[in-house]
């Protein structure tokens, strides 16, 4: 509902490609907010005509979702800053974007609570990517090292 009245002015397309069914033990409730948030930012931070294309892939152990737009894009500084505590990006003299910091401080927070790994690839101008990595439910019990995920 939240993200319908943040889209009432704005004409989105979401293109989903989603790999088979997978195994992943994780909190829903938690998960859905994160999707939330990054799809509320990318919302937020978009001009009129926003696609937000959302794919899952299975590779190896992990699940691999990416969640990409076509909104404003961040600069490196701030793709380097964007999952601190209250980090907000500057943008420029727009006063209609509310908000604390602390939405992908929570995002990052939820990820790697699911042992997993969240990072964000952007370029002014030309829109933003989250890359999510999560181990698979079956490799959650076979294997005890810790790896790099993304």
């Amino acid at each position: 509902q939240k993200l319908e009245f943040q889209a009432k002015n704005k004409n989105i397309t979401v293109d989903l490609r989603l790999d088979p069914l997978f195994p992943i033990q994780l909190d829903a409730a938690l998960i859905i907010q994160v999707f939330t948030n990054i799809i509320d930012n990318a919302i937020k931070y978009s001009k009129e005509q926003l696609t937000i294309d959302i794919s899952t892939q299975n590779l190896n152990k992990y699940l691999v979702i990416r969640i990409k737009d076509n909104g404003i894009g961040m600069s490196k500084e701030n793709t380097k800053r964007i999952f601190k505590k209250f980090y907000r990006a500057h943008t420029g003299n727009i006063h209609n974007v509310k908000g604390f910091g602390l939405g992908m401080s929570y995002v990052k927070t939820i990820i790697q609570a699911h042992k997993g790994n969240i990072v964000v690839e952007s370029a002014l101008g030309k829109g933003s990517t989250f890359v999510i990595a999560m181990v698979l439910h079956s490799a959650i019990f076979k294997s005890g090292k810790k790896k790099k995920l993304v």
